[in-house]
């Protein structure tokens, strides 16, 4: 049987079908366990109520110990089918009545487990197969047993109260509180009001419409019948025989079970979170949790170093590496232990990688308006990226650590050494021809010759004027220039970064992050639909 056909025009698969599948899907690893064995359980349900088709309505009729049901039965049907009781359950097992047996029916009754089948010829509408049940009351667990299950199963209820004991938690309680979303398929009779006033059967139905309205939210209309007299029984045979001639029933109950599911469900998910996270702060975290801070605020004093090395002149570098040679060979001072890499050094590749995922939490939760860790009120959610974030903390942790703050030489700093040198050089022999001609003249050696380039103005001097002024120049010069660099190196240094951040902070947290955001926001779309498609009222 293809039980595709089977399903009415008043229930297509996408209002029901569709959206349980994806929440079944989706929530595998977020509703809670009992809510998606729940939601699995009616899913298997539906499949295997459509296969059974749509020809016959199968209405339970429950109720309290001597509330009257199986007489109302017997009334409904003409005849005495099912034994009666009064003061103490009398139904043992569930009883089946129909007007007629066919292959159908049968696989149908077998579904609902049913053995005992009462055919009888008139008082069964068409299409109508009715169920009498063991008192939902009864201190037999087999009896609240058959119950339960049934009551589960069936396509609509009859709920047979009486005027002492339709306000009793047993009414409010198991598998009749189910039904709270279920007014479509639920009918209720007040039995036993011949032993009422007129007066009195309008109050007692007031009130319990209003407790029905109030405790359920089940706008439902309330029959007042009489087994023993018949009151009322033509309209309640008129309403079961409504139900099974409209054929919507099953679809009914089963988007009513939908809707009661999704709703517990939904309120058990804490509300979908806006994904959009501030990705210049978040990078400012990964940096900070992998120690780029620390590599940023070197980069501009390593820049100043070698800048300043770069630019001495030749016979300054000459001297410094005489300076750096004499310093290692001087002897290290008594009780001095060598320098060595810090065993806890927070900025270390392995502490790095276990900063930098408390870091994403602690801003994603800032950057989605969380009042705590994105984790505690989102488990989900956070489960959901957590994984992606410890695997992706080593890519993360390296991005940073490859970035050396040690800058590229720079043409300048050769052009400004070569200029440092050549000024140092002019000044130089400026003051050694100055001396030269000192001495010999003080020695009355030949004189040496000073080449005059103004009335007070000789070569030599101009040499060592000259020089001392341009190499005083120019290192007022580089120095402007090596703080100027330096602020533009850690410029390009934070921009390397971060750019080099862009890629896996996309990959291993915004991305999984917008892709879990979606999904819960998925699930509590078609939650929403599924807890919808229950609240429409019969009237």
């Amino acid at each position: 049987m293809n039980s595709a056909a089977l399903v009415p025009a008043s229930m297509p698969d996408d209002e029901l079908v569709g959206p349980l599948d994806e929440v079944i899907a989706l929530g595998a690893d977020r509703l809670p366990n009992e809510h998606l064995r729940g939601l699995r359980e009616l899913r298997g349900r539906i499949d295997e109520r459509r296969a059974l088709g749509h020809d016959r309505t199968v209405v339970a009729v429950v109720g309290g110990t001597g509330v009257g049901k199986s007489a109302v039965v017997n009334r409904l049907v003409g005849s005495h089918v099912v034994r009666e009781g009064v003061r103490r359950p009398t139904t043992d097992h569930a009883t089946a009545v129909v007007g007629a047996v066919d292959p159908g029916l049968n696989a149908l009754l077998d579904w609902l487990g049913i053995d005992d089948v009462r055919v009888v010829d008139h008082g069964v509408p068409d299409g109508l197969v009715l169920l009498d049940l063991p008192d939902n009351d009864s201190v037999a667990g087999d009896h609240r047993r058959i119950t339960t299950r049934l009551a589960a199963r069936v396509d609509a209820v009859l709920l047979v109260v009486d005027p002492l004991k339709y306000a009793r938690a047993d009414l409010h309680e198991g598998p009749l509180a189910d039904l709270s979303r279920h007014a479509q398929v639920l009918v209720v009779a007040l039995n036993r009001t011949d032993e009422l006033a007129p007066g009195d059967i309008e109050r007692c139905i007031a009130d319990l419409t209003a407790r029905l309205v109030e405790g359920h939210d089940l706008d439902v209309e309330v029959v007042p019948t009489s087994a023993r007299t018949g009151s009322g029984i033509e309209e309640l045979r008129a309403q079961l025989g409504g139900l099974a001639a409209a054929r919507t029933a099953a679809d009914d109950r089963l988007r009513a079970d939908a809707a009661a599911l999704a709703s517990s469900a939904r309120e058990q998910l804490p509300d979908p979170v806006d994904a959009t996270v501030d990705e210049e702060a978040l990078a400012a975290a990964v940096i900070e949790a992998a120690g780029g801070t620390r590599r940023l605020e070197a980069a501009a004093p390593a820049y100043r170093s070698a800048a300043r090395r770069a630019s001495r002149s030749p016979a300054g570098r000459l001297l410094g590496r005489g300076g750096e040679l004499l310093a290692r060979l001087r002897p290290a001072p008594l009780g001095s232990v060598p320098p060595r890499a810090r065993r806890d050094d927070p900025h270390a590749p392995g502490a790095a990688i276990g900063a930098v995922p408390a870091a994403i939490h602690a801003e994603l939760a800032v950057s989605m308006g969380l009042s705590d860790r994105l984790g505690h009120h989102h488990t989900h959610l956070a489960a959901r990226i957590d994984e992606r974030v410890r695997e992706g903390a080593p890519a993360l942790a390296a991005s940073v650590a490859r970035h050396d703050p040690q800058p590229e030489p720079r043409r300048w700093w050769r052009a400004s050494s070569w200029l440092h040198g050549a000024a140092e050089l002019a000044a130089l022999t400026g003051l050694m021809w100055l001396l030269a001609a000192r001495a010999g003249a003080w020695l009355g050696l030949p004189p040496v010759p000073r080449v005059p380039l103004t009335a007070t103005l000789s070569l030599p001097a101009a040499l060592l004027l000259g020089g001392l002024l341009v190499r005083l120049l120019s290192g007022v010069l580089v120095r402007i220039s090596i703080r100027i660099g330096a602020r533009r190196h850690r410029r390009r240094q934070h921009a390397a970064i971060r750019s080099g951040l862009s890629e896996p902070v996309r990959d291993q947290v915004l991305i999984p992050l917008r892709e879990a955001a979606e999904i819960d926001r998925r699930i509590h779309h078609h939650l929403g639909v599924l807890a919808a498609g229950g609240s429409r009222r019969r009237h």
